[in-house]
């Protein structure tokens, strides 16, 4: 769409002339982009805060998966002296364990209000 410099009326690309006005359009003239055209791109809908709410999410079961084998190795030679110590980080793993989930439960229901908080908002109204 090319707008008219003359009464503001939006034309097609392929216009001469104004259909209000008449007046002959440019064509250097820059074609008119609706500004809620620019928030129909499906990225700006994943945002980053979308990634970062994933990120909240997996990366604490990855570091807890990774402590318990980070836990488990030094002891796999030392079989006798191994079984309260590894009996006490199986526990300490279960707490944690159970913090990640509490916090993971957490972080699923604020991308969930942040996504379904956002997806119908009316961006005009600010421009």
């Amino acid at each position: 769409m090319i707008k008219c410099p003359v009464c503001g009326q939006e034309n097609e690309t392929s216009s001469q002339f104004c259909s209000k006005c008449g007046t002959e359009i440019l064509k250097s003239e820059k074609p008119c982009v609706r500004k809620d055209e620019k928030y129909n791109n499906p990225l700006d809908k994943f945002s980053v805060k979308f990634i970062l709410n994933l990120a909240c999410v997996f990366i604490p079961i990855l570091g807890l998966i990774l402590g318990l084998l980070v836990s488990l190795t030094p002891f796999s030679g030392h079989k006798e002296c191994a079984s309260s110590l590894i009996k006490t980080a199986c526990k300490a793993w279960i707490i944690w364990l159970m913090i990640a989930l509490i916090i993971i439960v957490i972080t699923i229901i604020f991308a969930c209000v942040n996504i379904f908080q956002f997806s119908d908002f009316n961006y005009r109204y600010y421009y």
